[in-house]
């Protein structure tokens, strides 16, 4: 994945992904958005091309615990991880889906810890949403269907 656009804190102590920088799709939030509605082929090709590398200690390398972690996004629509990218960074994002419900990309916030708690990530969840219904809707999607290879997904954004 590719970070498009990154807006920097005020703050002194920071996290701020690199715009222009490719990232890994199984490592940060803002990837797993998307990797969770993608199809399972896909999956499967990234794994065997890309492997799942770690980048931190406690990134996750194993297939089958991530197939769960994305099985998790789907159900709720967004994505959370914590130090999977970068050491004491966390972040939140939600994926964002073309006018026929495919997932082009995904919105996202990440800071470091203990600023940006998982509590605070969560509270962040329904703002990203609401951005992303926008965001599809401006690109003449009704904001509120995904698609995942054949099976539709409904998700509702406020």
């Amino acid at each position: 994945m590719i970070c498009a656009e990154a807006i920097s804190s005020p703050n002194m102590i920071r996290f701020m992904p690199e715009k222009g920088k490719g990232l890994p799709l199984h490592a940060p939030a803002a990837g797993r958005a998307v990797l969770a509605f993608l199809s399972d082929e896909f999956l499967t090709t990234y794994i065997a091309q890309n492997g799942l590398r770690a980048v931190t200690p406690y990134t996750i390398t194993e297939p089958e615990a991530l197939r769960t972690i994305l099985a998790g996004i789907r159900k709720k629509g967004f994505a959370i991880s914590f130090q999977q990218m970068y050491l004491g960074a966390r972040g939140v994002a939600v994926p964002l889906f073309d006018h026929e419900g495919t997932v082009i990309g995904s919105l996202g916030i990440s800071g470091p810890d203990p600023r940006f708690s998982e509590h605070h990530a969560l509270e962040l969840v329904q703002v990203l949403q609401e951005h992303v219904g926008r965001l599809s809707a401006t690109m003449g999607g009704a904001g509120s269907r995904q698609r995942t290879d054949s099976n539709s997904v409904r998700r509702i954004f406020r």
